[in-house]
């Protein structure tokens, strides 16, 4: 086993010479019939000059890689990376209202307790929809809860004036969260009279539906009228001339077209379940 050195170039008889030779398997030295040397060969400068770039790019190849695989393992390795592949959520309460000191508060009556999930995956958040929770309510001072296994993103209860803990916890993705809730009782003008009507109005899945306006009107054959529109489908009109008892007349219009037109007795609460 040997060498052949070709840095003087390739142009030199002898190294090619001897080159041939170990290619044949023969003793280098003078061969049989001899053996010219190749003709039209590049110049040595040439050569040199091939081989110095080469070299240089596979050196800078391999510098680049030498700084590029630690940055990338060191990437995929941190704590932010790996944290912002997996998924985190957050339970959110959009409902009722929320107030100062940590406490949400709702007037007496119908009142929506909703919530919402977001989700949060590689620095990005999304809505992940309605999310079914186990929903229990405890009034202080009473001594049983109100349980509501599976509610699906929103909840109505029909609830008294007084200081309420609400509970909503969403085993499928291990997320709870509990509020303070302040019911308030109606103002003195509205214990004493009929002035105000309070409400939901749903879809036929339960689902409280959003932006549609509803009409109080004819009270004891008075032409009477106040409209408002509902929000998650919540409404509260107020000021209403009436007394305690009275019925009125309450349609309700989705997109201007009239889809509810009953009597019901004042104050309410009252829940109108849309079926068309």
């Amino acid at each position: 086993m040997t060498w052949v050195d070709f840095r003087g170039g390739l142009d030199d008889a002898a190294t090619f010479q001897s080159f041939v030779a170990g290619i044949r398997g023969v003793a280098p030295g003078r061969q049989p019939g001899g053996v010219a040397a190749p003709t039209n060969q590049p110049s040595r400068s040439f050569w040199r000059t091939l081989s110095a770039r080469f070299a240089g790019k596979e050196e800078r190849r391999s510098e680049l890689w030498k700084i590029i695989v630690p940055a990338a393992l060191a990437l995929l390795l941190s704590t932010p990376f790996i944290s912002a592949a997996i998924p985190r959520y957050k339970l959110q309460v959009k409902s009722p209202a929320f107030r100062k000191e940590g406490i949400y508060e709702s007037p007496a009556g119908m009142v929506l307790i909703k919530w919402a999930m977001t989700k949060e995956q590689w620095f990005q958040e999304t809505d992940v929809g309605d999310i079914k929770a186990n929903v229990v309510v405890k009034k202080f001072g009473d001594e049983k809860d109100g349980q509501f296994p599976g509610a699906p993103g929103e909840l109505k209860l029909n609830l008294e004036s007084g200081k309420y803990e609400v509970r909503i916890d969403a085993t499928q993705y291990g997320r709870s969260e509990t509020i303070a809730l302040q019911v308030t009782p109606p103002s003195a003008g509205e214990a004493a009279s009929a002035t105000y009507l309070r409400g939901f109005v749903t879809d036929k899945s339960g689902k409280g539906v959003d932006g549609v306006e509803v009409e109080v009107r004819e009270i004891l054959g008075q032409p009477i009228l106040k409209t408002t529109t509902t929000d998650d489908g919540g409404f509260n009109l107020s000021n209403i001339p009436a007394k305690f008892g009275d019925r009125a007349r309450v349609i309700v219009r989705v997109k201007g077209v009239e889809k509810y037109n009953h009597y019901h007795t004042l104050p309410g609460p009252i829940d109108i379940r849309l079926e068309k």
